[in-house]
């Protein structure tokens, strides 16, 4: 009974949530399906999501927590399904279908993994460290599992939402190039990279030396660290969106302003094409 909850459990708030951004960051990255991030089709957009998340969020429950199979061919078999998932909405979808537009959305599907991979456990050692715990501990215990992924799936709705402002603002705005060309956004982006990991650094050490969460529950300790990791993530990202909106407000003035001169242009033409007619 016990494996089954954890299954069920994982599924609705690990699984679900990972194989959906897997499956996002592959349909990004083709730039073919942009229609799939339409805010006025979300339920068509969530039904297409679902075909590629639901049945291999169930294959990783079913044979992690149910089967107890090893984690290498739990890995190999969700990332056969999902492949094969988004290749099949990547064929629905598409007008032409070639050779290379498969071998792409497999590609870009690895990559998903592989990105999501990076974010899941980039900060695990750091927990565990901290904790004392080895990460098999957490991963058998679906409340420390889903805690331990936390910051990993605020990163996710993040960087989604990112994704879901760009796609559907009425003014396009290449943020990375204008972030590359600007040294002031460049400035600002490595002061607070360096500020933040300084932070970081600087609470893990001291928790780290001094002991202070020892004095708290295990839970609590862990929620503590989580909420730390956690928080430079969302500023970040939160940075991101903001340069992000006044870059596009910026823009649509630009031209409108633009569409104003046009507009004069034209009509000082046709004054003076009127003005010659009539003295012709």
């Amino acid at each position: 009974m016990q494996s089954i909850t954890n299954a069920v459990l994982n599924l609705l708030f690990v699984s679900i949530p990972e194989e959906a951004f897997i499956a996002i960051i592959a349909l990004t990255f083709l730039k073919k399906l942009d229609n799939l991030f339409d805010i006025y089709m979300w339920k068509n957009n969530l039904k297409w999501l679902m075909i590629a998340t639901l049945p291999t969020s169930i294959l990783i429950c079913v044979l992690r927590f149910m089967l107890l199979v090893p984690q290498i061919i739990v890995i190999k078999s969700a990332m056969a399904l999902m492949i094969a998932s988004m290749i099949y909405i990547v064929i629905k979808n598409s007008d032409k279908i070639t050779i290379l537009l498969i071998f792409k959305t497999a590609i870009f599907t690895l990559a998903g993994f592989v990105i999501t991979g990076i974010l899941e456990y980039a900060y695990c050692p750091i927990i565990s460290s901290l904790l004392h715990k080895p990460l098999e501990f957490f991963n058998n215990v679906f409340l420390y599992n889903f805690l331990l992924g936390l910051p990993a799936r605020i990163l996710y709705t993040c960087i989604i939402a990112f994704i879901i402002m760009k796609k559907n603002g009425k003014v396009k705005v290449n943020l990375f190039d204008t972030i590359v060309k600007s040294k002031f956004f460049i400035g600002s982006f490595a002061v607070i990279i360096m500020s933040v990991v300084s932070i970081i650094t600087y609470i893990a050490k001291l928790i780290e030396s001094e002991s202070i969460l020892f004095s708290f529950q295990f839970i609590d300790q862990f929620i503590i660290i989580v909420i730390i990791t956690s928080v430079p993530v969302i500023l970040i990202t939160w940075l991101l969106m903001v340069i992000n909106y006044f870059l596009s407000k910026e823009k649509m003035k630009m031209q409108v302003y633009e569409n104003i001169i046009n507009n004069d242009n034209v009509g000082n033409v046709d004054d003076i094409t009127s003005q010659e007619d009539y003295y012709v």
